[in-house]
């Protein structure tokens, strides 16, 4: 997983002492015993509680934005912006 550049965000409340941070992410896997691959793009949606006495991740979702073709896995590198 590598991180876009300029893509996590956060909104806060100070009245429920939480923040959403949401991030958007190229990914890339393979099994290698029988050759699957899945690439693409995704984004990342954590919502985190500080009001207790130490930040605690209170829920977590993702979603696939968009998937490449299978090929070579450097494929993904090569289409996020600035690379």
């Amino acid at each position: 997983y590598v991180v876009q550049d300029g893509s996590p965000r956060m909104a806060c409340s100070v009245g429920t002492s939480s923040c959403i941070v949401r991030s958007t992410f190229d990914f890339r896997a393979a099994n290698p015993r029988n050759g699957a691959r899945s690439q693409g793009v995704a984004e990342l949606t954590l919502e985190i509680s500080f009001a207790g006495p130490r930040p605690v991740i209170v829920s977590e979702s993702s979603r696939v934005l968009r998937r490449f073709a299978p090929g070579p896995l450097s494929a993904a590198a090569s289409t996020r912006p600035g690379a």
